[in-house]
């Protein structure tokens, strides 16, 4: 009776104990199942915290366009290029990451142009030709790079110089620097860098190199202009022939196109040419070109250096073209350095000319 009882006791006491333990364990499958959810949910929020703090993107360059640009816009594509250069450069001064500012549209300038402050140079975009800069009136230019991007255009037919300067009077200073450019024309393709019409540019400093053309591989003088270099570097221009269009002046070309008008190049004080090619003639400076100006294209030096220039024909420093009366080329030197300068023989003239330093054509009535 006894043993019995105490069976039956167990068995209750078994049951008991098993319905605690099956609701043990469902109580811990839910702790669990609510733990998991706790942590899906912190991990959800955790990733739309860190989308909210994500870095914005950073801007390396911008556009400009002289033409259709408009200055309410930021400037992040062709199609948001901004005007002027003075709002391409309150953008690059205030994000210092950008680096270029891709010219779309010529840019009229005057008063002072700098990129100083900001770590942007001026780059020809790849599919446009035109002038990059033109001058409105008096310019000064320091502190700046403008870069024809000549490695990388797109465009077929002619591309221009990178500045045009008409009508006024530039000065370029330290820091400037102009540099490959490609100037291409079915004529005749003029100043590789810089064009001066009807205008005067003064060169005190700066760095022109790396630029070609047919004529005047750096600097071209076009009509009734003066271009006067007392420091600053010309160097590593090409003057290049391309069938009928004859080279001249690897560094600078001066062809006085209008009638009885007049061009003068002085160089002067520490200015140095140096380095240029022409594949004909004028190595370093060619006053007229292969035929003889409208009107008179003059040289003044009395001081700087001319050295280590290169032509196919004639001149490998300087090469002084014959003309009419009252249309010829003169240089008149009383200073300076004409060194190191070498007419080679492998232009189309061959050696018909010569002159390692200078030559001077004559002309037969």
């Amino acid at each position: 009776m006894i043993l019995r009882l105490l069976h039956n006791r167990y068995r209750w006491f078994a049951t008991i104990m098993a319905t605690l333990l099956v609701f043990s364990i469902i109580t811990s499958v839910q702790l669990v199942h609510a733990e998991d959810e706790s942590t899906s949910d912190t991990t959800e929020s955790t990733e739309t915290t860190f989308t909210m703090l994500r870095a914005p993107s950073i801007i390396t360059e911008i556009y400009l366009d002289g033409v259709n640009g408009d200055d309410t816009k930021d400037g992040s594509n062709t199609a948001n290029a901004v005007k002027t250069f003075e709002k391409a450069k309150e953008i690059a001064t205030a994000n210092q990451s950008i680096s270029t500012i891709w010219v779309t549209g010529t840019v009229p300038v005057s008063g002072e142009i700098t990129l100083s402050g900001t770590n942007a140079i001026l780059k020809r975009e790849s599919a446009f030709t035109d002038y990059l800069l033109e001058t409105q009136a008096d310019t000064i230019f320091h502190d700046i790079t403008v870069d024809g991007n000549k490695d990388n255009i797109t465009a077929t037919g002619s591309i221009y110089s990178l500045i045009r300067v008409a009508n006024a009077i530039a000065t370029i200073q330290d820091g400037t620097v102009l540099r490959n450019n490609e100037v291409r024309h079915s004529n005749i393709g003029t100043g590789g860098a810089l064009i001066i019409e009807a205008a005067t540019v003064n060169m005190t400093g700066g760095h022109i190199h790396d630029n070609q053309a047919n004529w005047g591989g750096a600097i071209y003088l076009g009509g009734n202009a003066n271009f006067n270099m007392s420091g600053g570097v010309i160097e590593n221009n090409h003057a290049v022939s391309i069938g009928s269009q004859i080279a001249a002046g690897g560094g600078i070309a001066s062809w006085s196109a209008y009638l009885n008008g007049t061009n003068t190049t002085t160089i002067s004080g520490d200015a140095i040419v140096r380095h240029n090619r022409s594949d004909e003639m004028g190595g370093g400076i060619s006053l007229g070109t292969n035929s003889a100006s409208n009107g008179k294209d003059n040289l003044v030096m009395t001081g700087g250096m001319i050295d280590d220039n290169r032509s196919g024909t004639g001149g490998g420093g300087i090469f002084v073209q014959a003309g009419f009366t009252g249309c010829n080329a003169t240089a008149t030197i009383s200073g300076g350095y004409i060194t190191n300068n070498i007419m080679t023989g492998t232009g189309q003239g061959n050696f018909a000319f010569g002159g390692g330093g200078i030559y001077v054509n004559g002309f037969n009535n």
